[in-house]
């Protein structure tokens, strides 16, 4: 059987036409507008807890007082006798305090206080937040020994709150202060419920509509994680008949995509006899690293790296907004630091961190705001560039923004990062 009717056989299977329909609809949720989609790049793991944290606490200004923490309890099985020992919501408060500082110097990411009339502690609440990250040594239990030590007397739990409500692996499950997982499915039915509660009273409020945008943005991402998987399923069923095996292998190795064009665009550069930088000084890297379609081509030249201040990482990145990007999505050349002394820090520090750094550098036109995310400072952000054919076309348009905006940068890149090396942080 040759080639061609490999691939005809594949494409008649019921798993394959189900996998087409899902990609449909993996590609219209991935591009379904939500309000806090225009903030992506800003929300991370802190981001997302304070969001949470905002609502959880009843003496926010949300008008929601403690539906959002009591609905939380109820949802969790496991927490019955957890919820039969503490006071009822009349003449009770949450207080949310986030990055909780525990003994061992860790940053607990929202600790929740039930506290009554008198101001007494009645009960708290842990809870360590992980979209994309992974647990660091005995983080979970020594979170667990910390609430127990602070809080001897009174009920405790901790709470791992994660998009796919996965169990902790550095847990402890004979100490007093339970570590008990939630997805973050579990906070979308908190807001769906209280929405509808309200719904029926006919009133719309600020709070309404916050826990309506928040349900949203979760449900975006929840359900494409669900939607990957199941699509991982229908191709490993696929992949179990040798034919079919062949036919995938064979897609896989001559689908056009952005690492190829990447690739490509090394090769252009290595060549390269106009760029104000020895082109063999230089280490180029994409994220993410395996990723057939990486969003990320990040440049770093050794000139740079030398002059700045230590702990920062100088590059020029081509950022595409879209974590998966294909055709018709569009990569921006920006300017950015990386900066390994962000870790801990809280955002107030992590703002006034970046003025500081921001304002060493004076480049010329630039095009669009400066997003920054995770551990990067973006100093600069130029032109945009649209994906046509994930072939030559973009290969030449990705490779005459990168060189364009380095040649129209690259002095005035130096010149800031050696006032930055020189500057008090």
């Amino acid at each position: 059987m040759n080639y061609t009717e490999l691939i005809k056989n594949l494409f008649e299977t019921a798993q394959f036409k189900e996998l087409l329909k899902l990609g449909s609809r993996i590609h219209d949720t991935q591009r379904q507008f939500d309000l806090l989609s225009v903030y992506e790049e800003l929300i991370d793991e802190m981001a997302w807890s304070r969001l949470f944290a905002y609502l959880l606490d009843s003496t926010k200004n949300h008008g929601l007082g403690q539906s959002a923490f009591r609905k939380l309890i109820q949802l969790i099985p496991n927490l019955k006798l957890f919820s039969k020992s503490i006071p009822a919501d009349i003449n009770t408060k949450t207080l949310c305090v986030t990055e909780w500082n525990t003994e061992n110097s860790r940053r607990l990411d929202i600790l929740i206080k039930l506290i009554d009339s008198k101001g007494e502690i009645k009960a708290v609440v842990g809870i360590e937040n992980k979209v994309d990250s992974g647990e660091q040594n005995d983080q979970i239990r020594d979170y667990q020994k910390s609430l127990s030590k602070a809080f001897p007397e009174i009920p405790k739990v901790l709470i791992y709150l994660t998009p796919d409500g996965r169990t902790p692996e550095t847990a402890d499950s004979d100490l007093n202060c339970p570590a008990l997982s939630v997805s973050y499915d579990g906070i979308s039915t908190v807001c769906e419920q209280i929405v509808c509660e309200q719904i029926k009273t006919q009133t719309t409020t600020q709070g309404q509509i916050f826990l309506s945008v928040l349900k949203n943005h979760i449900d975006k991402l929840t359900n494409n994680q669900k939607m990957d998987k199941e699509a991982l399923q229908l191709i490993r069923e696929l992949y179990q008949d040798p034919d079919h095996r062949q036919a995938i292998k064979l897609i896989s190795q001559h689908s056009p995509n952005v690492r190829s064009v990447f690739d490509d665009i090394s090769i252009r550069l290595s060549k390269s006899k106009s760029l104000p930088f020895e082109i063999e000084k230089t280490s180029i890297d994409y994220y993410p690293k395996t990723s057939s379609n990486p969003h990320e081509f990040k440049l770093s030249i050794d000139e740079l790296s030398d002059i700045g201040h230590k702990g920062f990482g100088p590059i020029y990145m081509l950022h595409c907004e879209n974590p998966n990007p294909d055709f018709g999505d569009i990569f921006t050349l920006r300017i950015a630091l990386w900066y390994s002394d962000f870790e801990g820090k809280n955002a107030t520090t992590r703002n006034s961190l970046r003025d500081k750094v921001s304002k060493n550098f004076a480049f010329p036109n630039p095009l669009g705001t400066n997003r920054h995310w995770a551990k990067w400072i973006c100093i600069w952000t130029g032109d945009s560039y649209k994906l046509r054919d994930l072939g030559e076309k973009d290969v030449e348009g990705l490779t005459a923004l990168l060189t364009d905006g380095v040649k129209q940068t690259y002095d005035q890149y130096k010149l800031g990062l050696e006032k930055l090396a020189k500057t008090r942080l």
